[in-house]
Formats: C-alpha cells, structure tokens, sequence
C-alpha cells in the first residue's frame, strides 16, 4: 500500500464534474467489492463491473488498482471511525459514551455484520506488512486510539492514552474470538470493560 499523502485523494486534481463523478462512482463500487469479496476479489474487472463503467475507466483516473483499493479502504475504514465516533457524541454521559463508542466497534466489526471488517482490515494489514509499507494502517489505527482516548478521558481514568492502546488490542482480539466462532459481543465487552477497570453504561444499540 503506498502512502496516504501521495494518492490523488490527497493531492489537487483538476477534472469537470462529469469526470469527478465518474471517479467517484469508482470508489463507491470498489468499497462495495471490498465490502462483499475482500481484499483478493477487489480486481479492476469487479470494481468495473460494479460500477458500471468500462475498465479503461479505472485506469484512466488512478494510477493503478492497488491506489483506488487504497482509497476505498481508507474511506470505509474512516466512515466505520465516524459511525463509532457518532455513537459516542449521542450519548448522555461519558460513561454510555464509552459503552457506546466500544458496543459499537464491536458490532460493526463483527463478521456477524455483512460488512466483514475484520477479516478485510486483516487482509490487508497482510498485505501491506508483506510490501513493507504500513503508513496508512498505522494513520488509521492512530485515528482510532486517539477518539477512544479522548472518551477514556472524558470519565476520568489517570492514563487515557496507555488505556486507550490496551483497550482497543482489546477489542480486536473480541473481534478475532468472534470471526473463529461467533460469541456475545455485549458479554465479552463487559468482560473487557471489567478487567480494565472501566465504567460504562449499556444503553439501546442501534448501529443501522
């Protein structure tokens, strides 16, 4: 995976609306392909069939289909971030917050959910510790650790950042347990809260 900083996402690009939208519509399909056939399955002929476009198309606004995986990874992975955070900000106190912000990670990350986020983010970590570059998984695991310190923070525990780090390697472990066989999600977060010496307050999930 190439750095962040150096895709088209992230650098001007001077194109009409027609063609913006035709390379928006890119991204849109080849997080659908990612969503529903992985890592391996995201090719250039399946996110050009999703989207309704001739391959050429893909070539023509990205430089490769490894940069437009990229992009639609990051995207995803920034949409499930804003879910949690939005969780988090609804609720009444800092104590539901942290339940919700974790309820909600667990659940959206489930491979009981349709999306399969964990088995992806596994593929390509995978992928991206093989090339040696893994800028854009530690950009994305830092934006995560830092929303959830920020809530730690907000009930009141002495070392939020440190608890933060162990509460998240926490949660991907549940979502590992749980992608081997499904378990209770609530039940073993409540187990993970309890060890780390956490408060939180379970309210009605709604995670769409």
């Amino acid at each position: 995976m190439s750095d962040p900083g150096s895709t088209l996402e992230h650098r001007p690009v001077t194109l009409s609306p027609n063609k913006r939208a035709k390379r928006e519509a890119l991204i849109i399909a080849a997080i659908g392909v990612l969503r529903t056939r992985g890592l391996a399955g995201c090719t250039s002929r399946a996110i050009a069939e999703a989207s309704g476009l001739a391959k050429s198309a893909l070539h023509y606004y990205f430089r490769d289909t490894e940069e437009i995986v990229e992009l639609a990874f990051q995207r995803l992975m920034t949409q499930y971030i804003e879910r949690i955070r939005a969780a988090a900000d609804a609720a009444p106190d800092p104590n539901a917050a942290l339940w919700a912000a974790t309820s909600t990670y667990l659940h959206l990350g489930s491979t009981q959910h349709s999306d399969q986020l964990p088995m992806l983010w596994f593929e390509v970590q995978l992928a991206a510790s093989r090339c040696g570059d893994t800028a854009a998984l530690s950009r994305l695991t830092a934006q995560t650790t830092e929303m959830l310190s920020a809530i730690v923070a907000a009930t009141g525990v002495k070392a939020p950042a440190a608890t933060a780090r162990v509460l998240l390697a926490s949660l991907v472990g549940i979502l590992v347990r749980d992608a081997l066989e499904p378990i209770d999600l609530d039940e073993a977060l409540r187990e993970c809260l309890h060890v780390l010496g956490l408060t939180a307050v379970s309210r009605t999930r709604d995670t769409g």
